[in-house]
């Protein structure tokens, strides 16, 4: 039974590491661009002064 599992260990092991291998080729890492990283901290900033929707509300203003 030990042996089974071993084996079954090392196959999902190996299988995480295609997977990585394949993600990090169909979903490249890229450097964002300045204006990006502008945006990602203006987002930061509105979020704490609590200038955010919630997810309820604005799916109820879009009837969804």
């Amino acid at each position: 039974m030990s042996q089974v599992l071993d084996e079954i260990y090392k196959e999902v092991k190996f299988l995480r590491r295609e997977l990585e291998e394949l993600k990090e080729i169909l979903i490249p890492e890229v450097k964002p661009d300045s204006d990006e990283v502008a945006a990602v901290e203006t987002g930061r900033v509105e979020f704490r002064k609590g200038y955010f929707s919630d997810w309820k509300d604005v799916k109820k203003r879009l009837n969804l």
